[in-house]
């Protein structure tokens, strides 16, 4: 069964709130057309950042942190398609978490 990855980065509308990029992984359930969507959501997090292992992959982000400065949070949705792996665009996702996005 072929799976889709999303990623998804939520960038902070404060930036003087964040931190480090929150890190949380998540299952978007299947439905009769089509398999289960993997995801992996970055978002601003007030915490410092640490070491976080994800396959090969070492990442300075936060797992499970509350979102930072909820309220007005801007969306931004990166798909790497059918090839590859959902932390293909990790550097792009944790640095838009990581430094928030002016609106």
């Amino acid at each position: 069964m072929r799976c889709h990855h999303l990623l998804i980065a939520l960038a902070l509308a404060f930036p003087s709130l964040a931190q480090a990029a929150g890190l949380t992984r998540f299952d978007i359930p299947a439905d009769r057309r089509g398999p289960a969507i993997a995801v992996v959501q970055w978002s601003p997090c007030a915490a410092p950042p640490i070491p976080v292992t994800l396959g090969p992959f070492v990442l300075q982000a936060v797992r499970d942190c509350p979102i930072a400065g909820a309220g007005r949070l801007p969306l931004v949705v990166i798909s790497h398609g059918f090839g590859g792996t959902a932390l293909a665009h990790r550097d792009t996702a944790a640095s838009l978490a990581d430094a928030g996005l002016s609106s």
